[in-house]
């Protein structure tokens, strides 16, 4: 069972600079400032897979007094990363309430107060948006297809958790369906990030 995680072994074993019960993450590494304690849990992303790091990269100098939307934000990571380097809010989501109760956690923890970590996206969203997803192409596509409140809005977006091999495919993948158009990109060990700029598309009419 997922309870019977002995979570503080498994961070301890494969989170960076992890001491006296905390994960310590330099954003400074990154290219952002500050730092963050993480706490182990269910949550992903501790910067000890490639992914997490690209997207903090891609994410440095873009964050400033945005609203940051992060789908799927496991541990809250890059939330809380966004708000230490100057967004203005961070909304993350993620279908595994454990997760979000980690995330919850976290921000408690580095007293970042302004965030919103749910299973589901607030019904309105406000400020200037930057999108943040960060997992394989499969698991993008179903949390994008639930997410059909943030699929107008004109921002960039900042996608990981793709394979190389998986490139092509993938840019026309979500450039036809998803109206993201690349930008740049970053690749380690195998993995790659992109930095897209979301088109505006009009929301269906809804017919009773």
């Amino acid at each position: 069972m997922r309870n019977q995680v002995d979570w503080n072994a498994q961070w301890k074993q494969h989170a960076p600079n992890f001491e006296n019960g905390y994960a310590r993450i330099d954003l400074n590494c990154y290219g952002m400032k500050g730092s963050l304690r993480l706490l182990p849990g269910a949550g992903f992303g501790d910067t000890s897979h490639p992914t997490t790091r690209l997207v903090l990269r891609l994410m440095a100098n873009r964050v400033q007094d945005r609203t940051i939307i992060d789908i799927g934000c496991g541990c809250g990571i890059l939330s809380l990363a966004a708000l230490t380097g100057g967004a203005s809010r961070a909304i993350g989501v993620d279908i595994d309430e454990e997760a979000v109760e980690h995330a919850r956690l976290n921000s408690e923890l580095n007293q970042l107060s302004n965030t919103f970590f749910a299973p589901r996206l607030p019904y309105t969203i406000e400020g200037d948006p930057l999108i943040v997803i960060n997992m394989i192409s499969s698991e993008q596509k179903a949390a994008w297809q639930a997410s059909s409140g943030i699929h107008n809005l004109a921002c960039p977006v900042i996608a990981s958790g793709i394979l190389a091999c998986q490139r092509e495919c993938y840019l026309e993948e979500v450039r036809e369906q998803r109206g993201w158009h690349f930008i740049d990109e970053l690749q380690e060990e195998g993995w790659l990030a992109f930095l897209f700029q979301q088109a505006y598309h009009e929301p269906l009419a809804i017919i009773d």
